[in-house]
């Protein structure tokens, strides 16, 4: 019998801050795939969380953050993903290197496919605290070893073949919104006047979108 392939994502972040995991959960939904995305839940750290609209066949999984130093942190959600994570899934596709690390131990474990989404890419010699510098170094281990490398411009591409020297280019997929937007920006303007509220510039910004980004 016939079945919808099924993609285990993981995201070292929460999911509705980022447009193209959205975006990307219709893109997939609209093909007939079955996407179930593990991401951190920062309820009571960062504040509340925006509403975001997900397909129906889309599952959203959230495991809770902790504090503590980074290696703690991330300790805690690999453990909550190994636990949690769809068995069953055909593909294993893991967003920038954190998510990367998690979907490839999911891979080699449960030998699927591996696919490496990177949404913001950490140059060589840029990882601050030790766990990040750890989880580039595995990144730059084993980032060849997926089956795909999706990357949201060429330029980035470029780079990160070069660093992570893959043997295979970098599919290039522009992270852009599904609907088209206003270009007059009048109806913007006029959703903005109805909170009392006026800007001279409107910027639109493709990327994480939540708190700690000053847009308040």
């Amino acid at each position: 019998m016939d079945r919808s392939l099924r993609v285990q994502a993981v995201i070292y972040a929460n999911p509705d801050h980022y447009p193209p995991v959205v975006n990307g959960a219709h893109v997939m939904a609209k093909a007939g795939l079955q996407l179930d995305i593990l991401g951190r839940d920062y309820a009571g750290l960062l504040g509340s969380d925006y509403c975001v609209s997900y397909p129906s066949q889309t599952r959203i999984r959230r495991v809770r953050a902790t504090v503590g130093p980074s290696w703690l942190r991330f300790g805690t959600f690999l453990r909550g993903v190994l636990r949690r994570a769809d068995r069953k899934a055909d593909l294993f596709l893991g967003y920038d290197m954190h998510g990367f690390l998690a979907a490839r131990l999911l891979a080699t474990l449960y030998r699927r496919p591996l696919a490496y989404y990177c949404l913001d890419y950490v140059q060589a010699g840029t990882a601050e605290s030790l766990g990040s510098r750890w989880v580039k170094a595995f990144e730059r281990r084993y980032a060849d070893s997926a089956a795909l490398v999706i990357v949201p411009d060429r330029e980035r591409g470029q780079v990160m073949s070069a660093e992570l020297q893959l043997t295979s280019r970098p599919l290039t997929m522009a992270s852009a919104p599904l609907h088209r937007f206003d270009s007059s920006g009048e109806a913007l303007s006029e959703a903005l006047a109805a909170q009392g509220k006026s800007l001279s510039r409107i910027i639109l910004r493709q990327g994480r979108i939540g708190p700690g980004d000053a847009f308040e």
